[in-house]
């Protein structure tokens, strides 16, 4: 992983982990022009209906995932592909996605 909640100042998309702080395992890969208020849109109501689980978890426990990121796009295009080529680098790693 690049970083780890870093001030990014980048003219493009944000590819970043959403990553659970009670064991370090990468549960979600998403895109962003801004990963900040994307961030809060996910802690505020997300659609994803396992993702929405994995956070009432983390809620219960009184614990946020933290955002790494993990790559950079110029285009929603290339964002894409990208955000699509760490799913699969992540699944076929075990990772326990909640990514639909």
């Amino acid at each position: 992983m690049l970083s780890d909640e870093a001030e990014v100042f980048y003219g493009g998309y944000v590819i970043y982990a959403l990553v659970d702080p009670r064991n370090g395992a990468v549960r979600y890969i998403g895109l962003s022009i801004n990963h900040r208020q994307r961030l809060a849109g996910h802690l505020g109501r997300p659609r994803n209906r396992r993702l929405s689980l994995w956070l009432h978890k983390l809620r219960a426990v009184e614990k946020k995932p933290r955002m790494a990121i993990i790559g950079f796009a110029e285009d929603e295009e290339e964002a894409k592909e990208e955000e699509h080529r760490w799913i699969v680098l992540y699944r076929r790693s075990g990772a326990d996605l909640v990514n639909a």
